[in-house]
């Protein structure tokens, strides 16, 4: 998959859970930390046996 996206306008770069969060060094991760996208304060349920859940990670960091 992430060689069909080198080949669009929207290239994929993989990471893994350490390599997203190292881009928050010098920052307080607010509550719930480093988590796929759609665990992210959900508005609604989250469906956890869905595939594309575990795509993107998400996270919000506060510089003190």
């Amino acid at each position: 998959v992430a060689r069909a996206y080198d080949e669009t306008r929207d290239p994929v770069t993989q990471r893994t859970r350490r390599e997203f969060t190292a881009f928050f060094d010098g920052f307080t991760i607010v509550e719930p930390g480093v988590v796929h996208c759609p665990d992210w304060r959900p508005l609604e349920p989250v469906d956890v046996d869905d595939p594309i859940r575990l795509c993107n990670f998400a996270a919000v960091g506060r510089k003190i």
